[in-house]
């Protein structure tokens, strides 16, 4: 059985993913991948609590 790519994803291609700028496309592809069980997509709790922040402050 193959074991499925794992990929790390940080704060900064989660934020530029949210505020579509550059890169974002490339991101979004991930995040389709992971959905269709293609790819496992990985982030540590310090970088999501990052991302939540930002977000939070531009609402």
């Amino acid at each position: 059985m193959k074991e499925k790519e794992r990929i790390v994803l940080d704060s900064y291609a989660m934020l530029c993913f949210f505020y579509a700028e550059s890169g974002s496309e490339k991101v979004k592809n991930l995040l389709l991948n992971a959905r269709e069980g293609s790819v496992e997509l990985l982030m540590n709790w310090v970088n999501i609590g990052e991302v939540y922040y930002s977000v939070y402050r531009k609402l």
